[in-house]
């Protein structure tokens, strides 16, 4: 065993047992995002505030993790905002600016919720301004209430998650617990989605490109975090390292030793 003991000091010189450390802005550029908000009148004056706060942090942290710009390999990022119908707020687009004055500029309405025109809207966006095969197409929609017409908004989102191209992901960001529908069902590209309540701090379990999500959050007041987790999801952990499973083994010899001795 002593030598084990001399293995791992010097191991641990040298920093070969750190834990390893997953790195932020996992998610690779191009990514064409559409932001797809309900400003329906369940989301009240201060709720729109923090919404909007959110969304422009998620402007930032693109800007500054994932290339935002107008060239063939950046990202960029549309607005859709919807109550009783959509409207495209932001076309697809890579200029800070543009996105953190329109973004400034939303309001919320008195109105119902579209959900399925909102799904419609935005996909027509991210599919008529398509660029290269391997720009990725990520719709996240932010909702706080049950869809107008639920089975209209299943159909929309299935059917364009089957385009060909189809959209790449839909993620959801449910807000609050008045939701009733089964919001998994819009989420892709699988379906139905898995559904993730947030936890404040830490990394995004599961890529949102590879897998449909439902992230859940009981107000408005943790959307930001929890939008700029979903953007900055991290991968799992690595394997351990050499060092660790060679000491593995060494701790294995030296038992077997102890009971041939």
């Amino acid at each position: 065993m002593k030598n084990c003991f001399s293995v791992l000091a010097c191991c641990l010189s040298l920093g070969l047992l750190a834990a390893p450390v997953a790195q932020a802005g996992s998610l690779d550029p191009p990514i064409d995002i559409v932001l797809t908000l309900d400003a329906s009148a369940s989301v009240d004056p201060t709720e729109f505030d923090q919404l909007r706060t959110a969304v422009s942090s998620v402007i930032s942290f693109v800007d500054s993790d994932l290339n935002l710009g107008n060239g063939p390999q950046n990202s960029r990022i549309g607005l859709v905002s919807y109550a009783n119908d959509a409207k495209l707020s932001i076309p697809l687009t890579g200029d800070l600016r543009t996105l953190q004055a329109g973004t400034n500029g939303l309001s919320g309405t008195m109105g119902t919720t579209n959900t399925e025109d909102a799904i419609r809207k935005a996909s027509q966006e991210l599919l008529s301004k398509k660029r290269a095969p391997d720009a990725v197409s990520w719709m996240v929609l932010i909702t706080d209430g049950d869809p107008n017409d639920f089975q209209a908004a299943v159909d929309a989102a299935a059917q364009v998650r089957n385009l060909f191209p189809p959209i790449d992901a839909l993620s959801v960001i449910q807000v609050g617990s008045l939701i009733q529908d089964d919001l998994t069902q819009l989420a892709g590209p699988t379906n139905p989605g898995t559904l993730i309540n947030y936890t404040p701090g830490g990394s995004f379990p599961i890529n949102p490109l590879e897998q449909g999500v439902v992230l859940a959050i009981s107000d408005y007041s943790q959307l930001e975090g929890a939008a700029l987790q979903l953007f900055g999801f991290v991968p799992p952990v690595p394997e351990p390292s050499a060092a660790v499973l060679l000491l593995a083994g060494l701790g294995g010899f030296a038992v077997r030793r102890k009971r041939n001795s």
